[in-house]
Formats: C-alpha cells, sequence, structure tokens
C-alpha cells in the first residue's frame, strides 16, 4: 500500500550513560552515538510513527516529507520497499486516527 511521509524527527543518543562508571571516570564504559529518526507516514486514515536507528547520520532520501512511499504493516513493524534496502524496517513506536467518527 501507498503512504505519505508527514514528519521526520531526529535524535542523537549517547549509549551508555556516562556516568555509570561511577567516581573513577576510567571506569565507565565507552560511550558510542546513534541517531534515532522518528518517522511518520500517513496511510488512509492513520498515521504511524517508526523509529530508525543507525550509527550513521543518515536517513534514506525517500523519507522526504510529503513523499509518497510504498509500505507494508503489521501490528508492530512497518517494511518499506525502497530501491537500495528492498526490505527497510521500522518498529512502530505509536499510531493515530487521523478521520473522524464520521465516515462511511
Amino acid at each position: 500500500m501507498e503512504g505519505t511521509v508527514v514528519q521526520v524527527q531526529q535524535h542523537r543518543v549517547y549509549s551508555p550513560d556516562p556516568m555509570i562508571g561511577g567516581s573513577n571516570p576510567s571506569d565507565a564504559p565507552l560511550t558510542s552515538r546513534y541517531y534515532t529518526y522518528e518517522v511518520s507516514v500517513r496511510v488512509d486514515c492513520e498515521t504511524y510513527v517508526g523509529r530508525y536507528q543507525t550509527p550513521f547520520n543518515y536517513l534514506p532520501s525517500a523519507f522526504t516529507l510529503n513523499q509518497p512511499v510504498q509500505v507494508r504493516l503489521t501490528k508492530h513493524v512497518m517494511y518499506f520497499d525502497l530501491p537500495n534496502d528492498p526490505d527497510l524496517r521500522m518498529g512502530i513506536v505509536r499510531r493515530k486516527a487521523e478521520c473522524g467518527s464520521d465516515r462511511k
């Protein structure tokens, strides 16, 4: 089915928390940085928000605002059919009905 990208938010995440090492900084584990994108896709009257995590500051260009995308939905995952990644998946973190109850 076809959906439309309606919002993209980027979050930079550091893991693990640098305070884990206690009072001695040399005991702290190495931190790594990765990026999380929340991509909102509207399909019919529902908006699904998927989470895409990557160690790179990169999101495929198919996830541009108002861009149509091919998506397959399951209960917890969105699958996208992209040219360079024919089975890209994002876990669904939330969904929201956008149409009123007056639909026939």
